[in-house]
């Protein structure tokens, strides 16, 4: 039994349970491999949406541009 991010899970599954619909089979055309990678990357924006891990995403985001304006500033100072 899956208990973590219910509600996520709950997400995908209705999105997956909608797209095998023959009205709404968006996939239809695409070679298995390339729904594979569709579905996990729905599945991951999906889970992505858990408030869970809203603060740890948003401190690595935070961390990456703080990163980014540091490289950037030295590249600055070093390139003059």
């Amino acid at each position: 039994y899956n208990d973590v991010s219910v509600l996520e899970n709950f997400h995908a599954a209705t999105t997956f349970d909608i797209l095998v619909r023959e009205d709404c089979d968006l996939l239809a055309s695409f070679s298995r491999e390339n729904k594979a990678v569709v579905r996990e990357t729905i599945i991951k924006a999906i889970l992505a949406t858990d408030i869970a891990h809203h603060f740890k995403l948003v401190t690595n985001l935070k961390n990456k541009v703080h990163e980014a304006s540091v490289n950037r500033f030295s590249a600055t100072v070093m390139g003059s």
